[in-house]
């Protein structure tokens, strides 16, 4: 009896996991604004439920027991629906193959994604940052020929560890510093060359994970590739960085684009006869007191052409577009200021929302009188195919290959002809379009884009996030900005190609930061602004590829990017403000029409053209 007694005992000790051991799993939390609600179970442990805030971790040790077989599986689920969830495998005994690993699991928007602690495959990376531009010569013992390393470039290779965790690697520089490598399982290893001395740094970043699977279908790899782009919006809110607080630049574009939208809504009114109801689209209307500038200009406009000529104000259907991620919260709190500032119009108006892709349909046939966009057309639908060459650049730039910009290119000519294609279905006969969008002056080089170009600044703040080990080289040649900034001539080719429309007005103007005269102590804070400027617009989508902890990093670097080159004068980038009208069939066979016809004529007329 007690022979079997003692069986019992050391066989419950054999099958059960002791919690507490050399096992380590640690589970993160980076999705965008969102708890995540985690539960680890294995056979016969439970961990328990837990809420982690976003950047929080939860960590858990456990032992394997005798026979190896240990299983733990883990369930995440995203806040507040709980209706998005992922169920996993964290451990299996198998998996082990170092003494004391630690097993990351991160929650991202696009997935999540899995990390040793201790890996056995490793990076040594060497990079030079001497100043005057001096190359180095590098050589190692891992196989390699020697390597001429110039300022600013980074030379880098792989190594594993051997069965007892000793490998060690060493290399050697042009100023007879010898470095030596560190063991294989603790990660990898970047080493700086300065002026005054060599600089390690132990890379432990979160950059490397691995997706937990990886599609083996074409499409879906690059989905999951560019993941990222269903991020797209503004920042939302009304904190110091959101896009309601750093959107003086969009402000700016809207008054350079008031006299073209002021005269088109006038000739709108005459051309329709001064029609009883008017719907208006404002298509990516982002959030914030700009929303509704363009509006209230619209309303007033209509308000004062009418009396003048002493007509009857029609009824006006404003809808507010913008994706779904948009930040539609901040935008409808400010209906009462809206109401407010334009208390003195007599003009009735309706506000809605409409939440959706503008390079899709979002509203009924022949329903739209006048369509405004500004700022929101520079933005693809997607990141163009075949910038795979295009390295450690999030855009365009000099360095680029020109496929590049044939891709940037093609996607765009692509997203702008499907949007002219749906507003065409959507809009009535002679009705407007005013379109405000980044463009760029017309070189002989397609491929120019001036030192102070806000992608090219973001490159090299990304570049010099590499540098410091905080970000890897892999992440950033992943990442492409879904942007393109056409030229007029490209953008007159495609509305003259798509043909549903006519340019009445095209017109470009200087894009202006304001600091380009300001003196060295003013740059400083000229820098902050436009980081700030640029944070709000692309924040989402960065959080989405490279997390939550680079970001202040990231854009502290592009402040200090942007004040040295406060000073450049030969700016590529322009706002286009193109106003187009929508040709009816009748117009487009006689010829455009001056004066104001009656329904009752317009009809008659038409029946007699069929």
């Amino acid at each position: 009896m007690n022979n079997l007694f003692i069986f019992l005992i050391l066989f419950s000790l054999c099958i059960e996991h002791t919690i507490g051991g050399e096992i380590k799993l640690v589970l993160v939390n980076e999705l965008h604004n969102k708890v995540l609600a985690i539960r680890c179970k294995s056979k016969n442990d439970n961990l328990g439920d837990h809420d982690l805030r976003v950047g929080q971790s939860k960590r858990f040790e456990f032992s394997d027991n005798v026979w190896k077989t240990t299983l733990f599986w883990c369930n995440m689920w995203q806040a507040p629906s709980y209706r998005v969830h992922q169920r996993f495998d964290a451990y299996r005994s198998k998996w082990k193959r170092h003494l004391d690993p630690t097993y990351f699991w991160i929650a991202r928007e696009d997935g999540v994604y899995f990390r040793e602690d201790e890996l056995y495959e490793s990076k040594a990376i060497i990079s030079n940052q001497f100043e005057h531009n001096k190359p180095v010569k590098v050589s190692c013992d891992n196989g390699d020929d020697e390597k001429i390393v110039k300022t600013g470039e980074v030379y880098e290779f792989t190594f594993g560890d051997n069965k007892i965790g000793t490998a060690r690697y060493s290399c050697k520089m042009d100023r007879g510093s010898n470095i030596r490598g560190g063991k294989a399982r603790e990660a990898s290893f970047k080493w700086i060359a300065k002026e005054d001395v060599i600089y390690f740094s132990p890379m432990r970043n979160i950059s490397d994970y691995k997706t937990k699977n990886e599609s083996s279908s074409g499409d879906e790899e690059r989905s999951s590739k560019y993941s990222f782009v269903s991020a797209l919006c503004m920042s939302g809110g009304e904190g110091d960085n959101s896009y309601s607080t750093n959107s003086l630049l969009q402000r700016r574009a809207l008054a350079k684009a008031k006299p073209v939208l002021v005269k088109n809504i006038k000739e709108l009114m005459m051309d329709l006869n001064f029609p009883k109801y008017i719907k208006v689209a404002d298509l990516g209307c982002s959030s914030g007191q700009n929303t509704f500038l363009a509006m209230s200009e619209i309303i007033n406009t209509i308000n004062v052409f009418c009396q003048k000529w002493n007509q009857n104000l029609p009824e006006i259907d404003c809808c507010l577009n913008d994706l779904p991620n948009n930040d539609f919260n901040t935008t409808f709190k400010l209906i009462n200021s809206f109401k407010e500032k334009n208390f003195t119009s007599k003009v009735p108006y309706f506000v809605s929302g409409v939440p959706g892709s503008f390079y899709s349909r979002l509203f009924p046939r022949k329903s739209l009188h006048l369509v405004h966009s500004s700022y929101g057309l520079h933005w693809l639908s997607k990141v163009p195919e075949g910038l795979e060459k295009n390295k450690m650049s999030v855009y365009i730039t000099a360095s680029s290959p020109l496929s590049a910009y044939k891709a940037y290119l093609k996607q765009f000519q692509r997203d702008f002809t499907t949007f002219l294609k749906l507003r065409s279905e959507e809009m009535v006969s002679n009705g407007r379009m005013v379109l405000t969008f980044i463009g760029r002056n017309n070189m002989d080089n397609p491929l120019h884009r001036d030192c102070c170009h806000f992608w090219t600044l973001l490159s090299k703040s990304l570049h010099d996030l590499v540098i410091e080990g905080l970000v890897s080289a892999s992440m950033v040649d992943s990442f492409y900005m879904p942007f393109y900034d056409p030229s007029k001539e490209e953008v007159k080719e495609i509305v003259g190609k798509e043909g549903s429309f006519e340019i009445k007005d095209l017109e470009a103007h200087e894009y202006d930061l304001g600091h380009c005269n300001q003196d060295q102590s003013k740059r400083s804070k000229s820098g902050q602004n436009e980081a700030n400027y640029i944070r709000a617009v692309s924040e989402p989508l960065l959080v989405a590829h490279f997390g939550n902890a680079i970001i202040n990093r990231l854009f502290g670097k592009f402040a200090h990017h942007v004040s040295q080159h406060a000073g450049c004068r030969n700016k590529t980038t322009t706002y286009l403000c193109a106003s187009t009208w929508f040709k009816s069939l009748i117009f487009y066979h006689q010829g455009y029409l001056r004066g104001i016809m009656k329904e009752n004529q317009r009809t008659s007329l038409e029946l007699k053209k069929k």
